[in-house]
């Protein structure tokens, strides 16, 4: 008897560590998928007549954040950043969502406030768990020298211009997208001069935390970006360097261009 109950711990087991060896493969597996959807930013560089970098390091084996970088013609180029609600798996198959809809939709509008209402008027139709996410999106118009710029709920992208500080110079045009219906999001016009940069980010950088609960901040944020280092590696070492080997809590996001 107590070798049969041996034999059958150790089935038990053996099935215990099958199931989490499929998981962890079927997990991997959706991570590559996930990563491979988003762009390349090195490979618009000439094309799009920007320097742009661009990552996304997930906390979990997959995450909710995304980004996307769109042609449309000679002269315009969409910018679109988004950090869903929550993490793992739920968080990324909405990601999956928002960046399909990012991608049809900003094809056919030069509004980036008409992009983020016809997003959210998506969202709200079909969101049973009452997810959302923030949203951050630029239009830039190449033969204007303007940047048009929406966000539903998403932090303010950091301005690099020669001379002047890094600034945060944008305000949220509308609440997180995905959750109230018939919201109608506003755009805000800025110059876009050459020599100008902005880096977009998730708040897994503003957010991500020492071994004493010290965020990163806003303070921090602008301090790494007033260098002539490249803006994406910059904010990336000073993201580690603050979090000096503690776990990453939250997706980490970044996004940068500079007009050449």
């Amino acid at each position: 008897e107590a070798h049969r109950r041996q034999r059958s711990l150790e089935r038990l087991v053996q099935t215990q560590r099958e199931e989490r060896a499929r998981i962890a493969g079927e997990l991997d597996a959706a991570r590559r998928i996930q990563l491979a959807t988003l762009p390349r930013a090195d490979s618009f560089t000439n094309e799009f007549r920007f320097e742009l970098a661009a990552t996304m390091v997930p906390a979990r084996e997959v995450g909710g954040d995304f980004y996307d970088i769109i042609r449309v013609g000679n002269d315009r180029v969409v910018v679109v950043v988004g950090d869903v609600s929550g993490k793992g798996v739920p968080a990324a198959l909405f990601m999956a969502v928002s960046t399909t809809l990012a991608r049809v939709i900003g094809r056919d509008h030069d509004c980036p406030g008409r992009i983020l209402t016809l997003i959210n008027n998506a969202l709200v139709e079909q969101n049973p768990q009452t997810m959302f996410v923030t949203m951050a999106c630029a239009v830039i118009d190449l033969a204007k020298g303007t940047l048009r710029y929406a966000s539903g709920g998403h932090p303010s992208p950091v301005r690099l211009r020669s001379g002047q500080p890094p600034a945060l110079p944008f305000d949220s045009t509308g609440p997180m997208v995905g959750v109230f219906p018939d919201v109608e999001y506003t755009s805000e016009e800025h110059p876009f001069p050459k020599g100008d940069g902005y880096v977009f980010y998730t708040d897994g950088v503003t957010e991500a935390m020492n071994e004493t609960g010290e965020l990163f901040g806003n303070q921090r944020l602008l301090a790494s970006l007033d260098s002539s280092a490249p803006p994406l590696e910059a904010l990336l070492e000073a993201v580690r360097a603050h979090a000096d080997g503690y776990p990453q809590s939250d997706d980490i996001t970044i996004v940068t261009i500079r007009r050449g």
